[in-house]
């Protein structure tokens, strides 16, 4: 009877293995594409393979798109179950060698202004938004500055256009209105930025391929101070070159929640496609005291403790 019951604890035992093997240990787990070998990338990288339940690879481009065509052939010679790409030329190569494998999920992270790359309309393809939401951004504005109503921003049409649509909903929805102005021609910023800077209460900046440069940001700077304007930033690089407040991802957290989204997909819980490209859950906020002081802004001590980094 002993013996009996052995066997049958066996049998079941083999019967759930073979049921959760497909989802948590195909010999290929996961396949990590880094775009060089930034350390940016080290505790994004270390947050995801904390959490994973498969065995995890990295490859690295170093920098350089010609490498891509020995990088890939590697990684794909290890049959991935899921491809991990960090930085925007990992991404950008992930889906190009995976275009026609729409078997393989691509997962990509820590891209800045991800639509200017394409990522978007291969079905094997999610991701993580490198920028925070605009209504986290113009929520986080009303909180350093009271009496904000009418925020600003110049964008790029061509790379921006459904950022800023999708903006102006989330303005809408805090009770606030965002001034959008198209600019196409950069030579025409400072012009463009003074006209916008007499009309609204705050700029929010966006990470137009075509107009964020520290000459703009130089300029947003100035022009935010003379008119003491709160100036909402998309990263810490923004805060550091003199805009007030900036609201960027934290890199940890991208790790973390790229290992929730991968075990879903490798589980079959969820398609890429499904998933699309979600924003990042968790965020960090810069705020650049000398400038705060410069448009002699006295800042509520709650607002200050709910700063991540102040720059002095």
């Amino acid at each position: 009877m002993a013996g009996r019951r052995l066997l049958t604890s066996c049998l079941v035992l083999l019967a759930l293995g073979q049921l959760l093997w497909p989802a948590v240990s195909r010999a290929g787990g996961v396949a990590v594409l880094l775009s060089d070998a930034e350390a940016a990338y080290l505790a994004p990288l270390a947050a995801f393979k904390s959490e994973m339940p498969v065995p995890v690879r990295t490859f690295d481009l170093g920098g350089r798109l010609d490498r891509a065509p020995q990088v890939m052939a590697e990684l794909l010679a290890s049959e991935p179950q899921l491809v991990f790409a960090l930085g925007a030329k990992a991404a950008a190569v992930a889906k190009a060698w995976t275009s026609e494998r729409p078997d393989l999920p691509v997962l990509f992270a820590l891209v800045l202004n991800w639509q200017r790359y394409s990522l978007g309309g291969q079905a094997n393809v999610a991701g993580i938004a490198q920028d925070v939401s605009p209504g986290v951004q113009f929520a986080s504005a009303t909180l350093v500055r009271a009496g904000v109503r009418r925020l600003g921003v110049l964008y790029n049409p061509t790379f921006s256009a459904e950022t800023v649509a999708a903006a102006q909903g989330e303005a809408q929805a805090l009770g606030l209105q965002l001034v959008a102005r198209p600019l196409a021609d950069p030579a025409r910023f400072r012009q463009e930025l003074r006209r916008l800077a007499e009309e609204v209460d705050a700029l929010w900046v966006l990470p137009d391929p075509m107009l964020y440069s520290l000459e703009h940001l130089a300029l947003m700077e100035t022009e935010c101070v003379r008119r003491r304007l709160p100036c909402v930033g998309p990263s810490r690089q923004a805060a550091s070159a003199g805009l007030l407040l900036a609201l960027d991802v934290d890199e940890t957290g991208v790790g973390y929640q790229a290992a929730a989204l991968a075990r879903d997909l490798l589980a079959g819980r969820a398609t890429p496609a499904a998933i699309g490209v979600r924003p990042p859950l968790a965020t960090r906020s810069v705020l650049n005291l000398r400038t705060a002081r410069e448009m002699g802004l006295k800042l509520d001590p709650a607002v200050m403790g709910l700063t991540s980094e102040i720059i002095d």
